[in-house]
């Protein structure tokens, strides 16, 4: 596919994937969750204009987002503005 391809040139190649296949009120595929050998979700079916399926895939990211490892602090910036931020426990926008 030509978005592995172009995953692969970025240094993404390796980064976990959610496959989406939108609009299936046109190609008249049902909503739902596909789950590789592994119990993992890789696809899912919706049709954002009808919303059929939508909930499916937020499940997913939840599901996703849950099973990444993230590091426990992030990481400390030499920035005053930034580190007063993390001491309040507050994000900065940039």
């Amino acid at each position: 596919m030509e978005v592995d391809k172009v995953l692969a040139e970025i240094g993404a190649g390796a980064n976990p994937r959610l496959l989406v296949w939108n609009k299936i009120d046109r190609s008249g595929h049902q909503a739902g969750v596909d789950r590789n050998e592994y119990d993992r979700i890789w696809r899912v079916r919706l049709s954002a204009k009808t919303g059929d399926g939508v909930d499916g895939l937020r499940r997913a990211l939840i599901e996703a987002a849950a099973s990444r490892k993230f590091p426990a602090k992030p990481p400390v910036s030499t920035d005053s503005t930034d580190s007063r931020a993390q001491k309040l426990g507050q994000a900065t926008v940039t």
